[in-house]
């Protein structure tokens, strides 16, 4: 199923859906960062002792993978093969932190279950935008 747009090409449902539930994470992780940088939010003292032990590089490369996932959704967005190329890269790089992380922060106490869960969950979910971006690339739908 797609929806025909006014350049008179069909942009599928799919993509539709893709940016509409990034639009929204990247509005609640925005609002989840003002909320702790402002004092708002009600933080565990592992979340806080995680959070102080981050260094400036360590919240650029951070910064960096969300861009590049962001990016790469406006490329399919757009039906831009090179789509495929930033969404993997934001993939490698989140899990390249993620252990990173893992072996250098204290970022083990401050991950619960459910946000352990989350983050496997982003994952999955990252892996499946990838797999039917390269299905439409394949099908000739991204250019």
């Amino acid at each position: 199923m797609a929806v025909l747009e006014s350049s008179g090409r069909l942009r599928p449902v799919g993509v539709w859906v893709i940016v509409g539930w990034t639009a929204l994470s990247v509005a609640w992780s925005l609002l989840g960062y003002f909320l702790i940088y402002t004092g708002k939010a009600q933080l565990t003292p592992e979340m806080r002792e995680y959070l102080s032990s981050l260094s400036l590089l360590e919240r650029l490369a951070s910064l960096a993978v969300g861009v590049a996932n962001v990016f790469g959704v406006v490329l399919l967005w757009r039906l831009r093969r090179r789509a495929v190329f930033w969404l993997t890269l934001a993939l490698y790089g989140n899990v390249a932190m993620t252990v990173y992380q893992t072996l250098t922060t204290h970022v083990i106490a401050a991950l619960d279950p459910p946000r352990a869960i989350g983050t496997l969950f982003g994952w999955a979910l990252l892996i499946g935008i990838i797999l039917y971006a390269r299905r439409l690339s394949a099908r000739g739908i991204l250019t």
